[in-house]
């Protein structure tokens, strides 16, 4: 007996699709709320998912994103009021694979539930795909081979889910790269390909110090395309933070700066990064000090401008990034613009100031709806004893804006923003609200004390080196990244 799941608030709608699946001798499951939904997902397994759009508490968009972020298979419906064709889009996109809005006929749903389970039950179609699997190659290893006749690889540095990054040295002139390379399962996929030759196209625009540097990219001889960029050692400022737990904000200014620098350069050619959080910001010690390198522009996205606005891989309602750091309209699905990156930036300032991230749930859909929905909790009262400057706790809350129209309006204002922060007075006998947090204001700095300031951070640059030391009893170190994950 096929196992159903119904997600609708409307009692009365819930109890009819329930009567009329049950009649049809389905086994059947319901929920109201979407937390209620979760928790049936992660303890049974359904032959069909039937979601409603608008929940109380989260959407069925939402619990359809997680369903497949958690590897579910089985076919969901939308059945909701919802009928725009940009509302049908969403959902499918989002991993729907039926629409059908409300009111709707009984025999029209039966017949749709039917058919979704003859999708699911019919014999995959995977003799193409072994066979250009096989002609392809087995995949694997690299290690000793060369990419291209000029670069032999010497190390795998990591893997993600579209690809490997790879150690590799420049036959004629013996310097080493970082190599990205797509798994050859991924060329099943035509998006993935144009995808990851987007990135290419993206790193090569984006030429500043801050950002990874593309040396070269193609395809290999099993056609399969490569990125070459720059190959760095040190530490991403993630491992740092786990093992210091926080940063004090003299220390990490200049971090700060660096990442937005790199990402008003990136927003200054159209880029939006969309998984900026620590793990991506690597630190590599040098004659200046520290050098800031943000990684992984592997989930960038061209802004939409003129006659290409309509033209792109990446859909409205299609969720990527991390959860943790991931903007309100990010894990609603909507369009974005560089303002999301602004707030993902306040969230790893957040985390690194005090220690937690902002917002964190027992699981992906829970620390969306908090993005959603909560205001971030002051800093007094995540991290009681570290003394952090109410300026400071102002300029990173205001990144967390849920309205983008309520933060900074560009990686340059916030940078601005920071240092006036660093040289601000901290002693103002009265309380003001930021995001639904009361915040102590400090009186606005004169202009002679921005700019003391402003002069006094290049002098941070030196007292940097600390970063890369870690405790005693952690030896190992990270391995040497080339572009993040994949």
């Amino acid at each position: 007996m096929p196992k159903v799941l119904v997600v609708e608030d409307s009692e009365d709608v819930r109890e009819n699709v329930v009567r009329l699946l049950q009649l049809d001798k389905y086994e059947v499951d319901e929920a109201g709320f979407g937390e209620d939904a979760i928790k049936l997902l992660n303890s049974n397994e359904y032959d069909v998912l039937i979601l409603d759009w608008e929940l109380p508490d989260m959407t069925g968009v939402q619990i359809c994103a997680y369903y497949r972020e958690q590897g579910g298979l089985a076919p969901v419906m939308m059945l909701t009021g919802k009928s725009s064709v940009a509302d049908k889009e969403t959902g499918l996109n989002i991993g729907a694979d039926d629409y059908l809005t409300k009111p709707f006929e009984a025999r029209e749903f039966l017949a749709r539930v039917k058919a979704l389970l003859r999708r699911a039950a019919m014999p995959k179609p995977i003799k193409a795909e072994a066979a250009i699997l096989r002609e392809l190659g087995a995949g694997g290893n690299l290690v000793g081979k060369v990419l291209c006749g000029k670069y032999e690889i010497v190390d795998v540095i990591g893997e993600g889910g579209m690809g490997a990054v790879y150690k590799a040295k420049h036959k004629n002139l013996g310097h080493f790269v970082a190599a990205k390379i797509i798994k050859k399962d991924q060329m099943l996929e035509e998006r993935n390909r144009k995808r990851f030759e987007q990135e290419a196209k993206i790193m090569a625009l984006c030429k500043h110090r801050n950002l990874v540097m593309v040396y070269d990219h193609g395809h290999n001889d099993d056609g399969c395309p490569y990125i070459v960029m720059e190959y760095l050692e040190g530490q991403n400022l993630g491992s740092i933070i786990s093992d210091r737990h926080r940063m004090p904000f003299e220390e990490a200014l200049p971090i700060f700066m660096q990442i937005c620098d790199a990402l008003q350069h990136a927003h200054q050619n159209g880029l939006i990064h969309r998984d900026l959080k620590p793990g991506n910001v690597m630190l590599i010690e040098d004659e200046e000090g520290m050098t800031v390198k943000v990684l992984d522009m592997g989930l960038a996205k061209i802004m939409p401008s003129g006659a290409d606005a309509g033209q792109h891989l990446t859909q409205t309602g299609e969720i990527f990034g991390s959860p943790l750091y991931m903007s309100p309209e990010q894990g609603l699905g909507n369009a974005l613009d560089h303002r999301s990156d602004i707030y993902s930036m306040g969230c790893l300032m957040y985390e690194v100031l005090t220690g937690t991230a902002p917002f964190k749930g027992d699981n992906f859909i829970q620390t969306v709806f908090a993005h959603i929905n909560s205001p971030a909790e002051p800093f007094a009262k995540v991290a009681p004893d570290v003394r952090i400057k109410s300026a400071v706790e102002r300029a990173v809350l205001t990144c967390l804006a849920k309205d983008p129209g309520k933060r900074p309006q560009s990686m340059g204002e916030l940078r601005d923003s920071l240092v006036e922060a660093m040289v601000a007075p901290d002693v103002v006998p009265q309380e003001e609200s930021v995001n639904g947090q009361q915040v102590r204001p400090n009186v606005a700095p004169s202009n002679s004390l921005v700019n003391s300031g402003r002069q006094s951070v290049s002098n941070l640059f030196k007292r940097m080196s600390g970063l890369f030391s870690k405790p005693e009893s952690k030896q190992e170190s990270n391995p040497p990244v080339g572009s993040g994950k994949s």
